[in-house]
């Protein structure tokens, strides 16, 4: 019998994140993820998959890696160099992301664990440098901990 797209994602948290955990308790996650898991259930662009995704975020918050989740927007392969990058905990944030952009947070939050470990933010790209800075680490410390990483059994 096919598994609904929650069952699913609960299912590969508990087949790939439980054997990381295992095997590498101290590894920091950074997981991909979509914009449409903070629009919620009734969205218009809402589809199963969202839901998995939603399901895979809730495991790895509540397991013992360190982690960050990122979530990006619409995606274009096109990085045009006067769009920055930037970082979202509106779970309504909209937009367009680069491929560069992505890889440019993940990489900001595999460097520095120290200010991205415990956040979930929308990654989307803005052609107007003026509106904050373009500097990741420091828009990664202006964001709040998710309520879940401060109840991480590290944390306890």
């Amino acid at each position: 019998q096919p598994l609904d797209a929650e069952e699913s994602g609960r299912l590969i948290g508990h087949r790939l994140l439980d054997r990381i955990s295992e095997r590498r308790p101290d590894l920091h996650v950074v997981l991909i993820s979509h914009f449409l898991v903070g629009h919620g259930v009734t969205h218009k662009n809402a589809k199963p998959a969202t839901w998995a995704l939603r399901a895979l975020e809730s495991h790895l918050r509540g397991g013992r890696n360190p982690w960050t989740i990122l979530r990006a927007t619409w995606l274009s392969q096109i990085h045009d160099g006067s769009y920055q990058t930037r970082l979202s905990q509106d779970p309504f944030t909209d937009g367009l992301s680069s491929t560069e952009s992505i890889a440019d947070a993940v990489v900001t939050s595999i460097e520095h664990p120290d200010v991205s470990t415990g956040r979930t933010a929308s990654v989307f790209s803005l052609s107007i440098p003026e509106t904050g800075t373009t500097d990741l680490v420091a828009q990664f410390a202006s964001l709040r901990r998710d309520y879940e990483a401060d109840l991480a059994p590290a944390a306890l």
